[in-house]
């Protein structure tokens, strides 16, 4: 083959990649469409098209209570600050409402939602689904109206019972009706806002914390329990009253009856001569009541705050110690912001946008971490320092007759950092 062939062969093959690499790539086959779904999950009962909670302790505990099983976790005062903490962290944050672009239409568009949001109690709505931290998903309803602005808004938004719904296999809410308890009747498209909290493969009801917070809860109880038991039954002595032997049946009962009269207890009779002691488990360390009760506050704790250290230190040190344990809860606080901003955005925040301006971009609403303003003065008053602490090093070597060629480089070292446009005193 001739020098020439093989040119044009290579030149052809090269064009042939070129051509390749300019078509454009087509999407995989079935790939614009979910093949693992609901309806062939193997994991999940397929009774029908309408779903069932995947959660073991409703499963376990539940029986007909369902979901107000978890309002029980609610009566433990360790429980219900930290979820309550938990979510008004979110809440306490500013929100503000970005528009999609800088287009005229995008802008109006975010300034009419934020006017809508305005006019609603937004704080307290969060707040109400938010509570899908606990039970898995939660529910809103709205209700719409015209407002004097000739604006398509909402009237209000009402917090539903999620006990009242249920979800098909395309994640569809349901409502469960006194005609309709199993399967539920359809609802409208723009009418209920459902936040779910950990919601994952084919689970639209989510996973709430309740699922783990119940055993706390119930744990913590039953030492309760038995910690009242043994108060009741150590706090106070035991009269132990004695009689001589020969005494009839009639006596030791006076005296016995004598006895329980003053403390509201039983007491204890016995012959003279007769030894009684009282047995009490002998424990090293504080494997007591007071101790379990403890463990599982802190467990409860961790769990929803993500630190013991933000409820539980107390004392010398607990400033320091909350302070270095902040970021954690931070962070948890962070994605539920993030979490409850993505629902609304994608629900009413869209909504509200298509019904007034449909030729908009909906806009987003988010909640930012606030700046901690205390710690940028704290970062600024040591890079001062420094600064000040280098210019007297300068000084210094003036002062011995030495002179940096180059006092911006010179600095620059000293600082750790770029120094722009240094003036020489």
């Amino acid at each position: 083959m001739s020098k020439k062939t093989k040119k044009t062969n290579g030149t052809a093959k090269a064009d042939s990649n070129l051509a390749k690499q300019a078509a454009p790539a087509s999407v995989p086959i079935k790939g614009g469409q979910l093949i693992a779904t609901a309806r062939n999950d193997i994991t999940i009962e397929n009774y029908s098209d309408i779903l069932k909670p995947q959660d073991p302790t409703l499963e376990a505990k539940g029986e007909k209570k369902g979901l107000k099983l978890y309002d029980e976790v609610l009566q433990d005062a360790r429980a219900r600050t930290a979820l309550s903490k938990r979510i008004s962290k979110v809440t306490r944050r500013e929100w503000q409402v970005e528009p999609a672009s800088d287009e005229a239409i995008d802008i109006t568009a975010a300034e009419g939602v934020e006017a809508i949001l305005k006019a609603l109690p937004f704080d307290a709505i969060c707040k109400a689904l938010l509570k899908a931290i606990l039970k898995g998903f939660s529910v809103a309803e709205i209700v719409w109206f015209r407002n004097t602005d000739g604006m398509i808004a909402p009237l209000k938004i009402k917090d539903q019972n999620p006990m009242r719904f249920t979800f098909d296999a395309d994640w569809r809410i349901r409502l469960l009706t006194l005609d309709n308890r199993e399967e539920g009747e359809e609802l409208p498209e723009r009418k209920f806002i459902v936040h779910r909290f950990d919601a994952n493969a084919n689970n639209p009801f989510g996973h709430g914390l309740g699922s783990v917070l119940f055993w706390h809860v119930l744990f913590k109880r039953e030492g309760v329990a038995f910690w009242m038991k043994f108060m009741d039954k150590f706090a106070s002595p035991i009269p132990f009253g004695k009689y001589a032997h020969g005494t009839s049946k009639e006596e030791q009962d006076k005296l016995l009856g004598v006895l329980r009269q003053m403390v509201s207890q039983g007491a204890l009779v016995a012959p003279i001569g007769t030894e009684v002691d009282f047995l009490e488990a002998t424990r090293s360390g504080e494997a007591g009541y007071e101790a379990w009760c403890r463990y599982w506050d802190e467990q409860t704790a961790e769990v929803v705050l993500g630190s013991t250290l933000a409820t539980g230190v107390k004392g010398q040190g607990s400033r320091a110690a909350s302070q270095t344990h902040a970021d954690e809860t931070d962070g948890i606080v962070d994605d539920d912001s993030d979490q409850i901003c993505e629902t609304l955005n994608s629900t009413l925040i869209t909504w509200i946008s298509e019904l007034n301006w449909p030729a908009a971009n909906p806009p987003k609403v988010w909640r930012p971490r606030p700046r901690n303003q205390s710690d940028e003065a704290d970062v600024e008053r040591k890079v001062r320092w420094v600064q000040q602490s280098a210019l007297r090093i300068l000084d210094a070597t003036r002062l011995q007759g030495f002179e940096p060629k180059d006092v911006d480089q010179w600095l620059g070292n000293v600082l750790g950092t770029e120094i722009v446009k240094y003036k020489i005193r």
